[in-house]
């Protein structure tokens, strides 16, 4: 819950084009860390989280 007047930093800035992306790779560390390596992959695929019949 968003308390009045508390400021948050957005991720992507006003207006950015929504972008698919592929995972190219992963790399976990020796404490629990994974660093994550994607690239670009065309126009967002936009689905659904209703559970199926």
């Amino acid at each position: 819950m968003r308390r009045s007047g508390a400021r948050g930093k957005r991720l992507f800035a006003a207006g950015t084009v929504p972008a698919a992306f592929k995972l190219t790779g992963a790399r976990p560390t020796g404490t629990g860390v994974v660093f994550c390596t994607y690239e670009r992959a065309g126009e967002p695929r936009y689905g659904s989280f209703e559970p199926a019949d």
